[in-house]
């Protein structure tokens, strides 16, 4: 389940009035925040030095606090008042009383609306699926790659276009040199790696929780029941191979070979060497015969992974960070337009995320 997802299940709430009470839920979400809200209005407070300043400042805060209050609380209110179950007439009230409230939008919530609903519109198609179940892991990984050497050159070139940096654009273009760059992927890789085993942990200690195991499970193997005596040889070399997968063998020296530490390294390293060649790339300034520049850049990427991955597929790019990037492409032109047209965008495609939740199992 994806954020959006979950923010749209949370902002619908059809479960209101059926398991809680609606006044304790209306209250809980309205204290929460406005909670949030004032502290983070006090600590821009402090930066703030005129009294007019404040004045604005304190308009502001009010008004987009009150909107984050319409869009949490006014699917479950409209329901109770009107007896509607008509999710998309409530939807659409509550979305767009909120937006007429609030007086500031980030285009970067306008962007991210329209990157995750489309994205997962097309996931959850029937067609979308079974291609992707089809697919080799390999072929599955050269896509992926491929999408990223077609998005980073286009990103490239809107960055020198709007001329604001962000995130992603100093982690991508940054001058760095190899060794700072394999740092920083193995300090980012390792910490996946700890927080992932953390995860497994949790949850593997959950799912074993109030599991007992059946005094019969712990039978010597003397005691199995023989239907031949010409099973016995066979009976002893299980018990042998059983007794050897109990008992821990591993020395420290192969635990550390084979701990994330070490199997971290090369795939940071390929990864550092590709973004040094990314960079190479994106300076570069081919001859004026070359007809379109970012397509040759990204040929250029691509063979770069087809020499350090190989048949290999390691370097394998999260779905995530492609959705980032074209969320950062997208909000270089939503820095140009007006308060109206980002508020557009979100409303429109706000309906478009309401559909898609809707369409995967469990909704509520």
């Amino acid at each position: 389940m994806t954020v959006l997802d979950t923010i749209v299940r949370y902002i619908s709430a059809s479960y209101a009035g059926k398991g809680r009470p609606l006044s304790r839920l209306l209250i809980t979400r309205i204290i929460s925040i406005y909670g949030i809200s004032t502290l983070l209005f006090l600590v821009r407070l402090r930066r703030l030095r005129t009294s007019e300043q404040r004045v604005s400042e304190i308009c502001k805060f009010w008004r987009n606090s009150s909107a984050m209050a319409i869009v949490s609380t006014s699917v479950p209110v409209l329901r109770r008042l009107t007896n509607l179950e008509n999710s998309q007439i409530l939807w659409s009230t509550s979305i767009g009383a909120s937006l007429w409230t609030t007086t500031e939008l980030p285009s970067w919530l306008a962007s991210y609306v329209a990157v995750e609903s489309v994205s997962e519109t097309i996931i959850s198609m029937k067609s979308v699926k079974e291609t992707i179940v089809h697919m080799a892991p390999s072929s599955l990984v050269i896509s992926k790659q491929f999408l990223l050497s077609l998005i980073v050159p286009l990103f490239y070139t809107r960055f020198k276009m709007s001329k604001k940096t962000s995130g992603a654009t100093r982690f991508l273009f940054g001058k760095r040199s190899l060794v700072q760059d394999f740092v920083l992927f193995y300090c980012i890789w390792n910490f996946l790696s700890v927080y992932n085993s953390f995860k497994r942990f949790l949850l593997e200690k959950r799912r074993n929780k109030g599991y007992y195991p059946q005094s019969n499970s712990s039978r010597q193997v003397d005691d199995w029941p023989m239907i031949s005596g010409n099973l016995k040889p066979l009976m002893d070399k299980l018990g042998e191979i059983h007794e050897i997968t109990l008992h821990d063998s591993y020395s420290l020296f192969e635990k550390l070979m084979n701990s994330a530490a070490i199997k971290n390294v090369v795939p940071c390293f390929r990864w550092a060497v590709w973004r040094q060649l990314c960079v190479k790339t994106l300076h570069h300034s081919p001859p004026k015969y070359f007809v379109n520049t970012n397509l040759m850049k990204s040929i250029t990427l691509m063979l770069g992974f087809f020499v350090l991955d190989g048949n290999n597929s390691s370097m394998d790019v999260r779905p995530g960070v492609l959705r980032y990037l074209i969320r950062c492409i997208l909000n270089t032109y939503l820095q140009d337009t007006s308060l109206n047209v980002q508020k557009t965008i979100t409303f429109l495609f706000s309906h478009l995320a309401l559909y898609s939740s809707k369409q995967r199992p469990n909704y509520v």
